[in-house]
Formats: structure tokens, sequence, C-alpha cells
């Protein structure tokens, strides 16, 4: 029984060995190179077999040359090879699981032709530049169909085209064509069905319209729109083209980073994960870690994109993040990581559960010492340890911190750059109220008087109708026996008295009166404070006036209302030296008094706004202008409108009136050296 299982384990071990030579039948070992004439080179793979006819394509920004070694393994010493002959910078030999990859990096596209001999295939790589550059091909083995076509909108807004197929062996080429983009998938199959074309308009992308057809070679897909830059890749059977507004610079948008890094072509069917990253990592020149649980393979296709959006791909695709410490890159499953990240803190918290409590004493110089200890002691900042405590002396304004030593340095650090002197700013406003006031009025006085008989009676008539009394003798004519009385209100501007004629008893009397009246003031008030940055000041000047009331019990109380003058701002000075300001201005004055009323009522005038000023510069806040025409006019009907004589029966009163208020300010930034007198 024995002897049976053992000669079973030994078939069993033939067999494996004869299975795994025919998946692999071949090995690279050396890779040589050597300069032709005119900048030219010639590449020879040494294989350790008889090679076939390799397949090869080419890619673009950057440049270089891709052939496919199938059934071969890679058994070279360096997975790169600097050439730094020609246009050829460097050769990447990466392993698959049935073939070897040979990426041959160029510094600008150049013509080629692949060859073999016996066990090498030769590269021959042109130093002169052709007109007609290489199309991009792979010989594919069997024929793909497409299953289904999606599109769909991303969260940054690009278009994302997903083509699922029915196997991963297939080809596919990008030309940029007119503004647009055609895919071209070699030995795949487009169902009739899907022989259409799709307007995409309404999804708001940089792609409106993608149109499909059938080849000789395979199906192809045009795809016409704004500006875009397409990123493609590879995940399993699904072949993915995102399209990125070229307009808008990549910026890093929620949960996207910015990628920058030098561009790249991937196109990988069934690889290790662990040989690209060290593909990468070799490209990069960079130290990578990857830890043992990194396993699986991965089929990708990324045409020119950075190779650090390449790496995002390859760890999202395979659950993997990434870790850098210093120059070193560690890459394990996420779960992985955090799990080591957990035991890192956890080991942390229990080192400062562990390590010695210590005091010292913090100065603090400009800064309060009681609004720092709030600071420190606020749970939600959680600056202080568990075991921490802060003490206040308020006489030298000095902290007592008691800490570990790293959480000690911590706030030592933090303490000094919160305890620094604070700015300060003088604020200079002018309050400017201007009045000017114009009045006018005309006035025309016009007595008459006579004496009239009726039957054994005297009437004396007058224009005064208080004087038109009946009286056995003729009255006499006196000042206010006057026919007509529309003389000016005030007659401290002047009066015009003329007897017209008396002619026996009978007298005419007329008299003219003006009063004019012309004024101007201007009231200036000039507040000024000087303050700290981002500190509320202000400063007030003013009386109370009293106001007597009614009390419940019959009597009279006295209140007090405010007529101040009062200015109020908080300044914040900008990193450029400006300084934003909040202001509140008030300018309180006794107004006229009104008729009938003891007290005189209050004028108040107020503004609140929030204004950016340069430095040193005026400003004008706001204003209020006020301004007041009346014109009025007394006559007497008919005698009023007669021609020449009409104005002895008016009186004319014109007001014009003017009132502004305007108000400015001034911000100046101190410096250390600067005093306020």
């Amino acid at each position: 029984m024995v002897n049976m299982k053992k000669i079973f384990v030994q078939s069993m071990t033939v067999a494996l060995l004869s299975l795994s030579s025919q998946v692999i039948a071949n090995t690279l070992k050396a890779i040589d190179y050597q300069s032709l004439p005119g900048n030219g080179v010639l590449l020879t793979f040494e294989h350790a077999e008889q090679v076939s006819q390799p397949s090869s394509f080419v890619t673009t920004s950057p440049g270089s040359i891709v052939i496919d070694l199938p059934d071969t393994q890679n058994a070279t010493t360096e997975s790169k090879t600097d050439v730094g002959l020609g246009f050829v910078d460097n050769v990447t030999a990466v392993q698959g699981k049935s073939r070897t990859r040979a990426i041959i990096k160029l510094l600008a596209a150049r013509p080629y032709q692949v060859t073999t001999n016996k066990n090498n295939v030769v590269v021959t790589i042109s130093g002169e530049a052709s007109e007609t550059a290489p199309v991009e091909s792979i010989a594919v083995a069997e024929p793909t169909s497409i299953t289904n076509i999606d599109f769909r909108r991303t969260e940054t807004g690009a278009g994302r085209l997903e083509i699922s197929l029915s196997s991963n062996e297939y080809a596919a080429s990008i030309r940029k064509r007119n503004g647009g983009l055609t895919v071209n998938m070699a030995g795949v199959q487009i169902p009739e069905g899907w022989l259409k074309e799709f307007e995409v308009t309404d999804f708001a992308t940089p792609v409106s319209l993608i149109t499909t057809a059938e080849t000789k070679n395979g199906s192809q897909f045009v795809i016409s729109g704004a500006a875009f830059e397409p990123v493609t890749y590879q995940q399993e059977k699904q072949y993915i083209i995102e399209f990125k507004p070229a307009a808008v610079e990549e910026k890093q948008a929620k949960g996207e980073m910015k990628f920058e890094g030098e561009k790249l072509t991937l196109n990988f069917q069934d690889i290790e994960v662990r040989a690209v990253l060290q593909m990468l990592a070799d490209f990069t020149n960079s130290n990578l870690v990857v830890s043992d649980s990194v396993k699986g393979g991965i089929t990708l296709r990324l045409k020119d994109v950075p190779w650090d959006q390449a790496l995002d791909i390859i760890l999202r695709s395979k659950g993997l993040s990434m870790r850098r410490q210093d120059s070193v890159m560690f890459i394990a499953p996420s779960e992985e990581i955090a799990a080591r990240e957990q035991q890192e803190l956890e080991a942390e918290l229990k080192k400062q559960t562990l390590e010695p409590i210590e005091s010292e004493l913090i100065s603090v110089s400009y800064a309060k010492a009681a609004t720092l200890s709030g600071l420190l002691k606020n749970k939600e900042n959680k600056l202080m340890s568990e075991r921490g405590n802060v003490t206040v002396d308020e006489r030298t304004n000095t902290l007592l911190i008691q800490d570990t030593r790293k959480k000690i340095d911590e706030i030592r650090a933090l303490v000094e750059k919160l305890d620094i002197p604070v700015r300060q700013v003088l604020i200079e406003s002018r309050i400017v109220i201007a009045t000017n006031d114009f009045a006018r009025d005309l006035g025309v006085r016009l007595g008459a008087s006579a004496p009239l008989r009726a039957g054994d009676q005297i009437i004396n008539f007058s224009g005064n109708s208080a004087s038109n009394t009946l009286s056995g003798e003729p009255g006499t004519v006196g000042n206010d026996d006057l026919l007509v009385n529309l003389g000016a209100a005030n007659l401290s501007g002047g009066v015009a008295n003329v007897v017209l004629g008396q002619l026996g008893s009978h007298l005419l009397r007329l008299e003219l009166s003006a009063m004019q009246q012309e004024g101007r003031g201007e009231v200036v008030s000039s507040p000024r404070l000087l303050t700290s940055n981002q500190t509320k000041a202000s400063i007030e000047q003013g009386l109370e006036v009293p106001y007597q009331s009614s009390a419940e019990n019959g009597g009279t109380t006295v209140s007090f209302k405010e007529a101040k003058l009062k200015l109020e701002v908080t300044p914040q000075i900008t990193p450029d030296d400006r300084v934003m300001m909040d202001l509140i201005i008030s300018k309180d004055s006794l107004g006229a008094a009104v008729t009938g009323v003891s007290e005189r009522p209050i004028d108040s005038r107020e503004l609140k706004t929030t204004v950016l000023v340069k430095n040193g510069e005026t400003v004008v806040l706001g204003g209020v202008f006020e301004k007041e025409e009346s014109r009025s006019q007394g006559r007497i009907p008919f005698f009023g409108d007669l021609p020449y004589v009409g104005f002895m029966f008016k009186n004319e009163y014109i007001v014009d009136e003017t009132n502004e208020l305007l108000i400015f300010i001034t911000p100046k930034i101190l410096s250390d050296t600067v005093a306020f007198r």
C-alpha cells in the first residue's frame, strides 16, 4: 500500500512537471543591446530554447514598444535594463502566468522591426523618424464577443464607457481623430443589436455621441463630443474608458486624488499583482515593500495614465492600501493595514499610561495664561493626555503643566505659536452734518376807509372788519383799517409803507413787506480709538435728556434718554495688511421743539456695516441726503389774478432746506514702535 502511494505521488509529480513544461516551455535568459549606425539600436532577447515569432505593439505619450513573449518565464537578474543608446532609454521585463512582457521605453517614436533567430528575439529600432508610425496590434487566438455596453456619469463629471466582453482575450487600440476618439477592438465581434448610435448628451459629460460599427478585424467605437482626455484600463472582462474634460485641470475632489506622475501604458492579461507592483517600482525607481498576503492576478489595460493613478486603480481593484514612510512604500490588504495601525495606536496608548509624569513651568508673555489653560483643558481638543493637568498662576501669568514629556513638548510648541504680540489698529472717523436753508416771504397790506351816512347814522367802512362799527361820528382811519391783509409773517426782513393818496375823508394806504432768510451750518464729530486686532472697542460722548411722564399714583416721574455720539468697531487684520472692520456708528442730537410738547425730540442717526479697507486709506461709509422744497401762495380770488395790480392781493412763501450726513473712516495698522497720543 505504501509503495502504491509512493508510485502515485511520483506519477503525479511527473505529470505536473510535464504540464508546467507545456505551459512555460521557454526561459528568457538575458537582454543584450548594441548601437547601430544612425542612432539605431539592436536589442537581443536571449532564450534557452528556440523561439517563435512574438506579438508586439507600440504606445505613445510616453513612446514605448511592447513585446509579448508567449510561454516564457523571466530568468534575468534584473527586471529593468538601462540602455541609454539612440532613442532607447531602458527595457523592463515583467513575467505573467504564461508569458513575459518586455517594455522598451523610447525617448521618441521610432520605426522598429521584430525578427527571430533560433533562440533569440531581435528588435531593430531605427534612429530616423518615419512618416508612418507603427500601428498598435496584438494577435488574438480566439474571437471574443461584446455582451453589454454601458455609459454613465461619474461623481467628478467625467464620462465612463464600460464594454463587457465574453473573455479577456482581445486587443484594443485608440486613436484621436478630428477632436474625437476611435477605439478598434481586434478579434471582437459585436452583435447586430449593438450596431447603432448612442446619444449620451443628457448625461452632461464631455461625450455627446457614441457610434458602433463592425470592421474586417473586429469592432469599432467612434466617440465624439467636447474636448476630453481619455483614460483606458481593463478589469477582467470589462474594457473601461473614462473621458475627463480637457479644459479643466484635475483638482482634488471629494474622495479623489490628484495624479501628477509620469504617464505610462500597461496592458496585461492575468498577470500577478506583485509583478505589476514591482514593475511600477522599477518605473519610478521607488523603494517598495509588499506584504506576503498580497496575492492573485489582475488583467488591466491602462493607456497614457500617470503612474500614481495606475497604482491607485490597482490598489482599489484588489482591496489594497498603501502607506508611505519617508521614501519607502508599503502595500498590503486594507484590513491588514487597518489592524496594524490599530495595534500601533494601542501600543502608543499603553506607552502613555506607563510613561512617567513630569512638571514644567511655561511663561506666557503676551496672551493670558487663563485663556490658554481653557484651551488646553478642552476635552474636544484632547491636547493633554488622560493623566495630564494644567494650573494657572495669574500673578506671574505662568502655566504649570503636568504630563508626559512628549505632551509637554507639544504644549510648549503650541504656546510659542499662540503667545505672540497682537497687532494694534488706530480707527479714525469723521461724522459731518451739513445744513443749508433758504426762506423768502413776500406780502402786501392794503388799507382803505371812508365814512358813509345812512339816514341819521354814520357808518365807518374800512378794511379791518373789527373796526366796522356804527357810530354817530365818522371814524378815523388807522393802521389796522386794512382792506387787504396779506403781509409777511416775519417783518424782520423789511417793510415798505406807502400812502397812495387821500381825497377828503377817503384814505388809500399800501404796505409792502418782505422777508428773506439764508443759513448754513456744519457739525463735525471726529471720534477715534486704538484697539487690538480682533478686539471690540467703543467710544461714546453725549448727554441724557430728561422726560416727564405720568405715574400710576397720579404724580409725575422723570426718565432720561441718551443722546450720544458713539463709535464701536471690531477690526481684523488680513494677511495682506488690510483691515476688515465691523462698525456701529451713531450720532444723536436734540431736535427742534414741537408745539404743545415741552420736551424736545432726539434726532437719531446710526450706521451698521462691515467693510474691508486698505491700511491708511479713507473710505466713505455712507450718508443721508435730505432736501425739502416748498412753495405756498395766498391770494384773494379774482383780484389776485388781475394784471398789473394782482400782486397787491397776493402773499408768497418759499422754503428750501438741505441736510446731509457723511461718515468717513480711516484705519491705520500701528507698528510696535508707534505710540498713540
